[in-house]
């Protein structure tokens, strides 16, 4: 029982951190777009 209880745990955080890892790229690749953009408009 405690077994599934922490696997499921570490598979909820791993997945947590996949969506904030996800989500900072997303955001960095945004701010250096716009960067980009504004440098070269």
């Amino acid at each position: 029982m405690l077994l599934i209880n922490t696997e499921n745990i570490l598979k909820k955080r791993s997945y947590y951190s996949l969506k904030t890892l996800i989500t900072v790229i997303n955001r960095v690749l945004v701010i250096d777009l716009n960067y980009y953009l504004s440098i070269y408009i």
